[in-house]
């Protein structure tokens, strides 16, 4: 079995929804039986998900030191977004994919574009964002998911490669900068 990943809030229900994954995923799974879908967090998610049940899982909050072990789980990772919202979130998703060494496909954002830009993960048309129409952001995720599925091999050998670039965003690594930062805007 090839398991497609997501973990979540309450509050990406509705960016889950309107991102195309949700879509693409029932397809994915109608075109590939050895996928399934693990849905970790809000079970609305996984409710809400057009994919037969026998084929997808739910896993529920856990607390944060298991979910490494969670995300171990994953052979490929999701990281939709959909509303302005979105373009205000932490990236997260994507720091924690690639840390672990985890192919994953993203919608893209300005949250994302240090990752984007530096060729860590795979990224798809956004609605708000991009102003790409619904149906075509369903096939972008649709043909990127199959690709990783289809080259899973390959693209856990890239994935690998992408630890180094979060081990960037370490907050150690980080300190004086941070420091820095804060420094300046004490002073304005």
């Amino acid at each position: 079995k090839i398991v497609i990943g997501y973990g979540g809030s309450m509050s990406h229900v509705a960016s889950f929804m309107a991102s195309g994954v949700n879509e693409a995923l029932s397809g994915v799974v109608q075109k590939r039986k050895n996928v399934m879908v693990l849905v970790c967090g809000d079970k609305r998610v996984w409710d809400n998900l057009p994919v037969p049940n026998h084929r997808k899982a739910h896993q529920n909050y856990m607390r944060s030191v298991w979910w490494g072990k969670a995300l171990r789980q994953f052979d490929i990772g999701l990281a939709p977004l959909a509303r302005f919202y979105d373009h205000r979130r932490s990236a997260i998703k994507s720091e924690e994919y690639s840390l672990m060494g985890i192919p994953f496909v993203a919608t893209h954002s300005r949250v994302y574009e240090d990752f984007e830009a530096n060729n860590v993960g795979v990224y798809v048309s956004n609605g708000d964002y991009d102003g790409i129409p619904f149906e075509k952001r369903v096939g972008e995720w649709e043909i990127a998911l199959l690709d990783m599925v289809d080259n899973l091999p390959e693209w856990k050998k890239r994935a690998a490669s992408w630890i180094d670039y979060g081990m960037e965003w370490d907050v150690d690594r980080n300190a004086r900068k941070i420091l820095s930062l804060y420094e300046e805007i004490a002073t304005l």
